[in-house]
């Protein structure tokens, strides 16, 4: 620390400035260690209390969430059993197998629910008492004396409250004689009526939860703070208690003190045995039950006394690097103005103030001084730019009667043209719309100007260039000033090649760029400028991203070639589309167009050949009546511009490829002969293991997507995924009623593979093969057991 200190020594020379610098930080360190100390010595029992209540509330919250989490899934399971028609009130009322697949139902509701030990159902008008549960069928004095003895209820008293309750009820834990007294436990019963809320429901889901595994969830809450938990109902009856010092007669009197004291708040106060207890309640957020807590306060506050030391020597510590710290930035911060100081003094030849000055004065009198001199040469350049703008599309434009005006314009712009020889080069994004979709109006105009410098150097190779953003238009107009030259298109082109790559690799966006005729005259740079227009209006037909150069296409031979296409491509497109042929509606649009290209001598007769096509699918389009959309959508073609051929035939396709769909999928939703011609093969050939979804397609002569589409929309699976089912339910049969082993039931369904076989057999039923055969024989026993 002395060592920072002799780094920063008091030098005599500081000005005023570093002395509040320094008062200003140490001004921050006080008060924030006022307001510090103030909230922690002031409100600290407050905050530690707060402390304790938020503690209890979100762990009775997380204990809370759990538990109704379990109960929403109790009445979800509920209603699935309405909705079960192995569980209908029919299939309850027969025997034998349907009793089979009942009790199979309510075992695999059980098994994914930890939380409950049992579960069953009950008819409340069924001729005979009779409780059907995931452990089998039992007659109700059975199940009531022998299975699942209570201690306080009875087999009437089931009954009657199973025959008149209309919404769910609980019952309070009590003792359980079990399996003829092989074991005592404590469970809770709770009824849900089938359907709820309603006078005379059908049937009763009973569930049965053990007392333990209630105190499973929470045991680690009652551990943590040595307290007691209750469960109570709507009439204020405990339906679950634990206690991790308290018996259940102790918790039994525990709950008469805290009913008694008629808990207002969520939070209450409580005094038991000279103790002090924070009580917490919290309401289910599925019933009407109530969750509450009661847990020992001074467990929490122990540490006040020793948080309290650590407090006061932090605040100390705190204080005194507080005070360090403000130095070494006051040092620091003083240093830097300094140092700015001095090199404004140098630059401007004067001699910087001393440490009886403040610095910040004279800085703000350099800066104004500063800020004057860059106005005056900001506004020379901006009208430097005015005036060459103005030059240069008075050029364009062709005002050669007003050349004489523009003489002094020349000198004043810095527009000096050296050479003999001029040439107009219009440059414009291929893809404008996305262009201004994807940059800001002030960032189109920043890119456009970057590409500006970077043509102008580049031309700057051969002679000089001039650029100008066409403000009406989506491009950059330049004009060059060359010296002759022999090469002069293959230059010319070069340096536009390489003014599409800059473009391309920055911004991402591709350029055409159009060249006009060379001119020696500036009167005639309006021709040149046309010219170079023209040539970008062949983008139709040669795409884009391409250096278009109107003295190489005007020279082409344009009178040996004609417009249009063989009327036979017209026939093939037709035929495709009426067939619903996607595929071949689009090499039939791709070679119509292609011929276009190649056989019209200027854009405009390709577009004349274009609009032809674009008629002839409006006729054919027309043979349909429910097509209006298609035919609004291509005659929005005849009104839209496109750049280039390539963009026209992605329009096209995509309106062909929807057409073809529609019309093919119109036809598939009337063949019925087809499905159950295809349903009936895999029902009468399903035990072929050669059997793919290529030679089922071969067989009824469509390809194999279609058929896969087709029968996905007769029966709501694919084709495999459906043969794989049918599959599977003769296998299901074949263990229910023989004795064939598994490899050879999987060699009668098709498989070749009896592993595969075992592990389709367990993804679908949830149980391997022997297991299902196993659960199948056990299941028929214990029923007809449970008759007898």
């Amino acid at each position: 620390m002395m060592n920072v200190f002799r780094r920063f020594r008091f030098r005599s020379n500081r000005s005023i400035r570093f002395y509040k610098y320094f008062l200003s930080y140490v001004l921050i360190v006080l008060i924030l260690l006022s307001v510090t100390g103030v909230a922690v010595y002031s409100h600290f029992l407050q905050v530690f209390k707060e402390e304790v209540e938020n503690a209890n509330v979100a762990a009775l919250m997380q204990v809370r969430d759990t538990m109704d989490v379990r109960f929403k899934e109790m009445q979800r399971i509920a209603l699935q059993i309405a909705e079960n028609q192995q569980l209908t009130p029919y299939a309850l009322n027969n025997s034998g197998y349907d009793w089979y697949h009942s009790v199979n139902e309510l075992n695999k509701y059980r098994f994914g629910n930890t939380f409950l030990s049992n579960l069953g159902i009950v008819l409340n008008r069924a001729p005979e008492r009779r409780l059907f549960t995931a452990d089998g069928v039992y007659q109700m004095h059975y199940f009531f004396n022998n299975v699942f003895r209570y201690e306080h209820w009875n087999e009437e008293e089931f009954v009657q409250t199973s025959a008149s309750i209309n919404r769910p009820l609980i019952r309070p834990v009590e003792n359980i004689s079990l399996n003829n007294g092989a074991s005592r436990q404590r469970f809770a019963t709770y009824l849900y009526p089938l359907p709820a809320n309603t006078e005379n429901p059908y049937a009763t889901v009973v569930f049965f939860l053990n007392e333990q595994t209630v105190n499973d969830y929470v045991s680690p809450f009652l551990q943590k703070y040595n307290g007691a938990f209750f469960l109570v109902d709507e009439k204020d009856r405990p339906i679950v208690t634990a206690g991790g010092e308290w018996n259940a007669e102790e918790l039994k009197a525990v709950w008469s003190r805290i009913s008694a004291a008629q808990l207002q708040r969520q939070i209450n106060s409580l005094v038991l045995q000279q103790s002090n207890y924070s009580v917490v309640k919290l309401p289910s957020t599925v019933n009407g039950w109530t969750y509450v807590t009661l847990i020992p306060s001074d467990k929490f506050l122990q540490p006040v006394q020793s948080t309290q030391q650590i407090i006061t020597a932090v605040f100390v510590s705190l204080l005194f690097l507080g005070l360090v710290l403000s130095f070494l930035l006051a040092n620091i911060n003083y240093r830097k103005l300094r140092e700015l100081v001095t090199i404004f003094g140098e630059r401007a030849g004067d001699k910087a103030t001393n440490g009886s000055g403040d610095e910040f004065d004279y800085l703000s009198d350099a800066l104004r001084e500063t800020t004057r001199h860059e106005t005056m040469m900001a506004r020379l350049n901006s009208r430097t730019g005015l005036l060459r703008e103005k030059l240069l599309l008075s050029l364009l434009q062709g005002k050669s009667d007003r050349l004489y005006e523009l003489d002094n314009l020349f000198e004043m712009s810095g527009v000096h043209f050296v050479h003999s020889h001029f040439k107009v080069m219009i440059l414009e994004i291929d893809d404008a719309f996305a262009f201004q979709r994807g940059y800001s109006a002030n960032m189109q105009d920043l890119l456009k100007f970057s590409v500006i410098n970077v043509t102008e150097e580049l031309i700057g190779e051969i002679g000089k260039g001039f650029g100008i953003d066409l403000a009406e238009e989506r491009g950059i107009a330049v004009v060059m000033n060359i010296p002759k030259m022999s090469d002069e298109d293959s230059e010319i082109r070069g340096i536009a090649v390489k003014i599409q790559q800059f473009f391309k690799s920055y911004y991402k966006f591709s350029l055409s760029i159009g060249i006009g005729r060379s001119c020696q005259q500036l009167d005639e740079l309006r021709s040149s400028f046309v010219d170079a227009e023209r040539a970008l209006y062949y983008r139709f037909l040669k795409g884009n991203e391409q250096v278009l150069i109107y003295e190489q296409l005007y020279t082409e031979d344009a009178a040996s070639k004609l417009s249009g296409y063989p009327v036979n491509m017209e026939e093939q497109l037709v035929k495709a589309i009426r067939q619903g042929k996607a595929d071949e509606a689009e090499r039939a649009i791709g070679d119509i167009l292609s011929a276009i290209a190649a056989k019209s001598a200027t854009p405009a007769a390709a577009e004349a050949s274009c609009k032809g096509l674009i008629h002839l699918l409006i006729r054919t389009i027309d043979e349909w009546e429910d097509a209006k959309d298609f035919r609004l959508e291509v005659e929005e073609l005849l009104t839209n511009s496109y750049v280039t051929i390539e963009r026209l035939e992605y329009e096209l396709v995509r309106i062909c490829r929807t057409l073809c769909d529609t019309l093919m999928m119109k036809k598939e939703s009337h063949n019925f002969e087809l499905r159950d011609n295809i349903l009936s093969f895999i029902e009468a050939h399903y035990a072929d293991n050669s059997l793919t979804l290529e030679n089922i397609a071969a067989r009824f002569g469509v390809s194999p997507s279609y058929i896969t589409r087709f029968v996905k929309d007769q029966t709501g699976l694919p084709l495999i995924r459906y043969l794989g089912q049918v599959r599977m339910q003769k296998a299901k049969a074949m263990l229910r009623t023989t004795s064939f082993t598994v490899t050879e039931i999987a060699e009668r369904i098709g498989y070749v593979d009896t592993m595969n076989f075992i592990r389709n057999f367990k993804k679908t039923e949830g149980v391997t093969p022997a297991r299902y055969r196993e659960l199948s024989s056990d299941k028929g026993s214990q029923i007809a057991g449970s008759e007898e």
